[in-house]
């Protein structure tokens, strides 16, 4: 738990010290600054930082004082040339199996992000097949009508040429073309009609 401290500045240092001559300070709180001013020395610990005092400690002198002084001191005077001492922050020690979950847990939000990223690609593939799929069977019906409806045309066309030579004595190519031709025109419109009707 984090303790605010001042730094220990030589005003705060004497007004501290004439707090240790008072009655009214209880002698924890007496024994325990005094080691505190005893371990200052100079102003700073052994690390050669300046030493601090911890803010509680300091109001509760300061109001030792205040019950003995004629005219009342404030806290802004005792810490005029002092400052905020922020303690350095060590983030505390992660237990191995608190590490072994983070990792599991990051594992498991980078495979969500990967599926993620990756299910329109699989869906869209998806797609694509299916219309490929689609559009061949069409082109094969589409093959299959035109090839039917030529040879049903042609097979008229054969059927009337070859029944006028059999209907005639003496072969007449042009009577046989004639009636080719119009069985075959017969056949065309007809096939066309209902190509139509089922194409729509």
């Amino acid at each position: 738990m984090y303790v605010p401290e001042l730094r220990l500045s030589q005003q705060l240092k004497s007004y501290l010290e004439e707090s240790l001559h008072s009655d009214h300070l209880e002698t924890s709180v007496k024994h325990e600054l005094d080691k505190l001013l005893q371990e200052s020395g100079s102003g700073e610990d052994e690390g050669g930082d300046v030493a601090a005092v911890p803010v509680k400690l300091v109001k509760t002198s300061l109001e030792a004082l205040n019950k003995e002084r004629t005219e009342p001191l404030y806290i802004h005077e005792m810490i005029t040339d002092s400052e905020l001492h922020l303690q350095k922050y060590e983030p505390p020690q992660r237990s191995a199996e608190l590490e072994v979950r983070v990792q599991r847990l990051r594992r498991e939000a980078e495979n969500r992000e990967y599926k993620q990223m990756t299910q329109n690609v699989h869906r869209t593939k998806k797609i694509v097949d299916g219309n490929v799929g689609k559009e061949l069977k069409a082109m094969n019906l589409q093959i299959i009508a035109v090839v039917n409806f030529v040879l049903t045309v042609g097979g008229a066309f054969a059927f009337g040429y070859k029944a006028a030579e059999a209907s005639m004595e003496e072969p007449d190519m042009a009577i046989q073309m004639l009636v080719g031709i119009l069985l075959g025109t017969v056949v065309f419109f007809a096939d066309l009609y209902f190509l139509v009707k089922r194409t729509m």
